[in-house]
């Protein structure tokens, strides 16, 4: 079987369920298959996110978008992806260790990695949303489908119970939120006193 034909088995089954598809998925290190996973997830996000990129400057007064422009978005969204999201599966380990997550980065890895099933499907209503802009709305909505799917992940891969496994995901997401928050407080308490 292609990785094509794999990868699309795959999404579609971590989508629809996954906390069945993975409880069974023994493909858990996050160095081989599920790496892999998340370069093809990525690759068609890129091309859709591109392809909306372009559509949004055809259609907005003042937006432009060169080839070369268009070019370094895709290989950027293709080459930053991975590391960005290794970046943040190491900040989850990090959380997911201090809840009881013994079983190493790799399976974290592997569980953030499946969360980029969803990648293309949101990409493909942003792509949407440059003619029917409450397509981007539901990209967003969609795309929180991914912690689901993390959450699920880190559950199963390291055998710790869903509200740990959550947290882990979470915890992360709270502190930027609070940090913005924080220095959007302390930026206009500044403003105020001046």
């Amino acid at each position: 079987m292609s990785l094509l034909s794999q990868w699309l088995g795959t999404a579609r089954s971590v989508i629809l369920s996954p906390s069945e598809t993975l409880e069974s998925e023994s493909r858990d290190s996050g160095f081989g298959y599920p790496f892999k996973f998340m370069l093809v997830s990525l690759a068609f996000a890129g091309v859709l996110n591109t392809a909306a990129r372009a559509a949004s400057a055809a259609t907005t007064p003042g937006l432009t978008a060169s080839a070369a422009d268009l070019g370094l978005y895709f290989v950027g969204s293709v080459v930053g992806g991975p590391v960005v999201l290794a970046l943040i599966a190491g900040l989850i380990h990090v959380f997911a260790y201090l809840l009881g997550a013994r079983k190493g980065y790799s399976r974290t890895l592997a569980a953030i990695s499946y969360g980029t099933a969803v990648a293309p499907v949101a990409a493909l209503f942003t792509l949407g949303s440059a003619v029917l802009p409450l397509l981007g709305i539901l990209s967003a909505l969609i795309s929180l489908w991914a912690l689901q799917i993390q959450a699920r992940g880190i559950q199963h891969f390291h055998g710790i119970s869903v509200n740990r496994a959550t947290l882990a995901v979470l915890m992360p997401l709270i502190i930027v939120v609070v940090v913005a928050w924080a220095a959007v407080f302390v930026a206009f308490q500044s403003l105020m006193a001046a």
